[in-house]
């Protein structure tokens, strides 16, 4: 059974021409279908929504997102279809749960325009008949469908579009009117796929697909059932960075689909190796060479495989070069040569390639220092020890820190159980630190810990030693807090952080991206990066900052931020024009 599920893992990848099963429709029919999928809670609020009333639900979203498989989901949990039975084109099927007709399209942007249009009239007629439907399509398609549908009526396509796109950007889980249509749009593609991802490593690693690994001819030599074996045993530690290198993907607008990260895992713990090749490959190395650690990152031993890198988080993950980072593990490593941090599967096979490569071979220092294999060595030893190190919670939130970014791990604690007390001041303290930066400039000697002051400013100066003042932000105008999100994805809590100024209506979320910037603005970097849509977020904030906390003096005074020797000083000019005076406090 194991060599057909190895397959069949392997299938699912696009490393290689075989992905037979990449695309969700020619997943259903396989038995293993059914044990590695992940029921995603989505499903079940929309049922509970076509039980409540008759519903008219659209779900879209981009290639990969999980639309055929969830509406297949919802299917099964209503008893309208069996686990492993096909979709049709489109169909009429009874929901058991409610003794209603449920219509549903598997896909409307393979329908020819003609079709798309009855297909959205059967949607309609059914909801009328007390039922319910959903129809499945890419955004393009859906869009040009209802155009269609209204062409012959005083409805403006423009109009259309913009009722879709405002569905879709809003994804509120709430109807809203595409001409005189109330719809439920589900937009899959805003939606966090990081939280099926530990549920998907476990049915992965069932224990009953695996039976019989061990007792193929390679036996404990086999790199798959090796990689098997230490991921079942280091279960927990995999999903936790998993999720995590995913989660920073997402929220750094480089998202993932459910089908592009069952492509990496699937790659990941096979390396889509055929078991009756496996048998010239080079015995001495092959546990090494194909070890999940390689693999995650798209190497086959210190090789980069070019076949991996059609694979997309593998392509982000090299580019991050998270193995060229100095570590804390370093020392001990390639200094010591000790290996006791590993995991004691991981640490054999690390310790042999080791010696093998190193101990075997008279490297002068310089070679060691600048030599190309013995950096390839260092990174292979990195990966084992990011993926296998023996770390305790506080430990892995540092090793985060070093890889992503030293706000990372704060973040995931914000996001997971709110901000508590002190963070909130610690927090605070960086975006007040960041906003002053970004409004006098990175070598300003003008700055308090206590007030934000907004002057005028000319253009290329970064560095003055007399502004014109305009107004100012105390600290304590300043709440940085969090707040519970509802969650109709998944069952965890998830929180977001917020900043909000006491003159100012609104509040302003702070996601990573930013939280990140400010980090790093805060410390001194020099040059930092910013999405362009973020980027013109802060200018909007700066702004307004401006026009709300101007000062409320009359024109004629005038007030100075001068920098002394004893910090900077607001010096008043009031204008006496009857007397053509200048009076200074």
């Amino acid at each position: 059974m194991h060599i057909q599920y190895i397959r069949y893992l392997q299938s699912m990848n696009n490393a290689n021409s075989s992905n037979d099963n990449a695309i969700a429709e020619s997943q259903f029919s396989s038995p293993y279908y059914e044990r590695i999928r992940v029921e995603r809670k989505i499903g079940s609020y929309l049922i509970h929504q076509i039980k409540e009333k008759p519903s008219f639900i659209i779900l879209t979203g981009h290639a990969g997102d999980g639309k055929t498989s969830l509406l297949h989901q919802i299917l099964r949990q209503v008893d309208a279809i069996q686990a492993e039975e096909k979709l049709k084109e489109e169909d009429t099927v009874q929901n058991r749960l409610t003794g209603q007709l449920l219509y549903y399209v598997k896909d409307m942007s393979e329908l020819v325009s003609d079709k798309q249009k009855e297909c959205i009239q059967e949607g309609l007629d059914t909801v009328n008949n007390e039922g319910s439907s959903i129809i499945v399509s890419n955004t393009g398609p859906l869009i040009e469908a209802f155009k269609n549908y209204y062409a012959d009526t005083s409805f403006c396509k423009n109009k259309i579009e913009m009722d879709i796109l405002k569905l879709m950007d809003e994804n509120s889980f709430k109807e809203g009117l595409i001409g005189q249509v109330s719809v439920l749009v589900i937009n899959l593609a805003l939606l966090d796929n990081t939280d099926i991802v530990p549920f998907l490593i476990d049915n992965l690693l069932n224990e009953e697909l695996w039976k019989g690994s061990e007792t193929c001819e390679l036996g404990l030599s086999c790199p798959i059932h090796n990689n098997y074996l230490t991921l079942k045993k280091h279960q927990e530690q995999f999903k936790g960075f998993a999720i995590n290198y995913y989660r920073w993907l997402a929220d750094n607008d480089m998202r993932l689909t459910i089908r592009q990260i069952l492509s990496h895992l699937s790659y990941a713990i096979t390396g889509n190796l055929q078991c009756h090749k496996l048998s010239v490959i080079n015995r001495q190395t092959i546990l090494f060479d194909y070890h999940i650690s390689n693999l995650f990152f798209g190497y086959v031993g210190f090789t980069e495989n070019t076949d991996a890198l059609k694979i997309k988080s593998i392509v982000e993950i090299q580019k991050m070069k998270l193995d060229e980072k100095r570590l804390k593990f370093d020392q001990d490593l390639f200094v010591k040569e000790n290996f006791d941090v590993l995991a004691e599967e991981v640490r054999t096979i690390t310790k042999n390639i080791w010696d093998y490569f190193m101990r075997r071979r008279l490297y002068t220092t310089e070679q060691l220092l600048y030599g190309k294999e013995p950096f390839l060595i260092r990174k292979a030893m990195r990966r084992m020890a990011i993926l296998f190190a023996e770390m305790d919670e506080q430990q892995a939130a540092q090793l985060f820190g070093i890889l992503y970014s030293p706000i990372y791990p704060k973040y995931l604690s914000y996001r997971k159980n709110g901000i508590r007390s002190r963070s909130k001041r610690q927090l605070k303290e960086i975006v007040f630190k960041a906003l002053q930066v970004l409004i006098m400039g990175e070598s300003s000697d003008v700055n308090s810990d206590s007030v934000l002051y907004l002057p005028l400013k000319r253009n290329g100066l970064t560095n003055q030693n007399v502004y014109l003042l305009v107004g100012k932000i105390d600290f304590d105008s300043l709440v940085v807090d969090s707040k519970q999100m509802e969650n109709t994805v998944s069952d965890e809590p998830i929180y977001n952080v917020y900043i909000k100024f006491n003159r100012l209506p609104q509040t302003y979320l702070l996601p990573l991206p930013i939280l990140d910037y400010f980090y790093q603005i805060a410390n001194g970097s020099l040059s930092t990066k910013l999405n362009p849509v973020l980027s013109h977020g802060i200018h909007r904030l700066k702004a307004q900052l401006y026009k709300e906390y101007q000062f409320a003096d009359g024109e004629e005074v005038i007030k100075l931020l001068i920098q002394t020797l004893q910090g900077p000083k607001i010096i008043d000019i009031e204008l006496d024009i009857d007397n053509k005076k200048l009076y200074f406090d």
